[in-house]
């Protein structure tokens, strides 16, 4: 059986500021995320600026001077999307293991869905995107190049609405509409992945949480999808705090994995699931067996991209590029990467 590891990214508001400032540095820091966790294939939203372009460009680039292998990585970005919002999503892939394809329903990537009896007029989550800031998804259509034998994976990013405190109504009816979308019953396998905005409790399962309110046509009971997190809180705080803990900084639920329940059906499997947790990785750590300092695999790159923008007295790092407190590494990530940290998993085919 084959595997591969799969994550999305919400970069909360990448735009003009981070890009002329932090570019290559910002660029360095999301490769090093995804080598270090193994990762083949991740969707980014909350790109604005027409930006998506230059930041995948960068991005694939750095990816194939690490791994010295030209054209290894490719990328896809959307349209800028939402009406006045012009956000983008991204999808950047390992070639070796995905090779996006085209179908009767889909030419290798899609964000307008035409309704099945009216196809001069599209869906809209909830409403449609050429007239309202609601975003549409975005579907990237990938034959798995090292499976066994012939798999198609369908893989759909979606940035929902906000919580509106009318129990989710208005991510509600986007996720209701997902399910009619035919071009989301293609391929052996379909990943819907996101942020999809639902606080704490965003468990289907749990009568009357908000998940229930809003994922119930998605993954209940008769829903066509399995929910694969809950309650894994990958969105930050507003601020840091002295003595930080993990679960003062992790303190609400915003994205979300889905798999088409029939997936299992074509040998597909999901685990690892949960939060990329970034700052578990920016510490050094003690090897009992050896005896030394094993150097923070994230630190440094978190660290060049921190003294990029601070005065040298105003860095939180180390020297190594280690930080010492969680709420130091918590300062430069929140303001110089995103409000979200990363979720994904591992996909076995």
């Amino acid at each position: 059986m084959a595997q591969t590891n799969i994550m999305t990214w919400n970069l909360g508001k990448y735009g003009p500021n981070e890009h002329l400032a932090t570019q290559v540095q910002y660029v360095q820091f999301v490769a090093s995320v995804m080598q270090y966790t193994g990762t083949n294939l991740i969707g980014f939203c909350g790109i604005y600026a027409g930006l998506a372009e230059a930041f995948s460009t960068a991005l694939i680039n750095e990816l194939d001077n690490r791994d010295r292998q030209p054209d290894k990585w490719r990328a896809q970005a959307s349209p800028q999307l939402g009406l006045g919002r012009n956000e983008q999503y991204c999808f950047v892939w390992n070639s070796e293991k995905f090779l996006p394809s085209k179908t009767s329903l889909t030419d290798y990537f899609q964000y307008d869905f035409p309704l099945p009896f009216d196809s001069k007029n599209i869906f809209g989550f909830p409403r449609v995107h050429t007239k309202s800031q609601d975003m549409p998804p975005y579907l990237g259509y990938f034959q798995l190049l090292d499976a066994a034998t012939t798999k198609y994976l369908a893989v759909v990013l979606f940035h929902a609405p906000a919580w509106d405190g009318d129990s989710g109504r208005t991510i509600g009816l986007a996720c209701d509409t997902i399910p009619l979308v035919p071009a989301f019953q293609q391929g052996d396998g379909l990943l819907l992945m996101g942020t999809f905005n639902v606080p704490i409790d965003d468990n289907v399962d749990t009568p009357n949480s908000n998940g229930a309110w809003a994922f119930n046509n998605l993954a209940g009971p008769k829903g066509p999808y399995q929910q694969l997190t809950q309650n894994v809180p990958n969105r930050l705080a507003t601020n840091a705090s002295v003595a930080m803990s993990m679960e003062e900084a992790l303190v609400q639920t915003a994205d979300n994995l889905f798999f088409r329940k029939t997936s299992e059906l074509k040998g597909f499997s999901c685990t690892n699931m949960g939060v990329a947790n970034i700052f578990d990785h920016v510490f050094n750590t003690y090897n009992t067996s050896t005896d030394k300092w094993m150097t923070a695999p994230l630190g440094p790159p978190l660290a060049n991209l921190e003294r990029l923008i601070a005065d040298a007295d105003d860095v939180l790092a180390l020297p190594d590029g280690s930080y010492a407190k969680l709420e130091d590494a918590f300062r430069a990530y929140r303001g110089l990467v995103s409000a979200y940290l990363p979720i994904g998993f591992t996909l076995t085919y």
